[in-house]
Formats: C-alpha cells, structure tokens, sequence
C-alpha cells in the first residue's frame, strides 16, 4: 500500500450524472489520497484559480513524559507553530481519488479524477472513474467483526481467564524467551559434529 499525499480543491471538480446519495458538497469538500506526487505524507491544495499549493510548517519537537500512560505520549510529538501554503510549480498529472462509505447510505462510492497541471496551474480536470456499489456485504462484515471483538473482549475480562490464562501466557513466552537466548549462544548442530570429528 505505501505511502501518499492528501490534496483538497477549492477548484470546481467534475461530478457524474447520478451522485447516488452523495452529494456535491461532500464530494468537493473531501480530501483525497493521490501517489502521483512525492508519496510523503504531504498535504497539498487547489485553490479556487487552479493554482496548485504545497502546505509547509514550522515548529518544534516536544519531549514525551516517560510517566505518561498512552505510547505516544512517551515518544513525544512535533508540535507546528506556524503553517501555510506556497504555490508549486508542478506540470504532470495527478491523479486522485476517495472511497465513501458511510453507514448512512446504502452504497459505497468510488470517486477517482485526474487533474492536468501545467507550472502549478490547472489545465484540466476530468473525472476518471465513479462507481457505485452495495454496501450491503461490507456492513455485514462490519457487524461481525464488532461482535466477535466484543465477544473476545468479554471472555478476556472473565476473572477466571485473568488469573489462570494471562499468567500462563507470560510463563509460556518467558520460557520461550530464555530459551531462545540459550539457543543463540549455543553452537548449531552441525560445529558441534565437525568438533567431535574433526578427522
């Protein structure tokens, strides 16, 4: 899968004749995925002129708290002070996309569009694939999912299984781990026969 940049548009985008559910509104306002750009994570925008424009910041790293409970919190987080758009001078195509698929509709939709830029201007603009499909078998899924994790959820908090099952599965991966440091510094099979018959 790898990585991708995210662009929105301020820039009128092209729509199909049957929006399904959706409508144009959350079509334009959604930020999409695209891997034609620098695939770094990087947001881009599309101005109302069809000047295209890379987001840029400053800002500082945040040590983390080695007492504090979430990972993240220990790691620390780089913190922006500072954020804008500087407009880019790309010429290529950029071709991006988005996938909708609210549990308030009925279907999921696929909405994928090129966009032509000549020296960070857009010179054109098509939609490139829309289509529409039942979501009928992907809520189901959903649905299944969300029971089995709370059934496993609330099989793991029987008191039983937190005093005999965890205990065992730390004893189990200990043992596992001791033996797997053992085995490192012992030599394999075959220098332990080439020692005994050198010969």
């Amino acid at each position: 899968m790898g990585l991708f940049d995210t662009i929105i548009f301020e820039y009128k985008l092209p729509l199909p004749e049957n929006l399904g559910e959706l409508t144009a509104k959350e079509i334009q306002s959604s930020s999409f995925q695209t891997k034609s750009v620098e695939n770094t994570m990087t947001s881009y925008k599309v101005d109302e002129s069809g000047q295209l424009l890379e987001e840029k910041y400053e800002g500082d790293w945040e040590e983390g708290d080695p007492n504090n409970k979430s990972v993240v919190g220990r790691i620390g987080r780089f913190k922006r002070s500072k954020e804008w758009f500087e407009p880019q001078n790309y010429t290529g195509v950029i071709n991006f996309y988005e996938f909708f698929n609210s549990d308030k509709y009925e279907n999921d939709y696929w909405y994928e569009a090129d966009a032509v830029f000549i020296n960070g201007k857009i010179s054109e603009i098509k939609l490139r694939d829309f289509k529409i499909e039942s979501n009928f078998s992907r809520k189901k899924r959903d649905a299944e999912l969300v029971a089995q994790i709370k059934a496993d959820n609330k099989w793991r908090n029987k008191w039983y299984i937190k005093y005999t099952y965890v205990p065992y599965c730390r004893l189990i991966r200990w043992i596992f781990r001791k033996y797997s440091r053992f085995k490192d510094k012992v030599p394999s099979s075959y220098k332990v026969e080439r020692f005994l018959t050198p010969w």
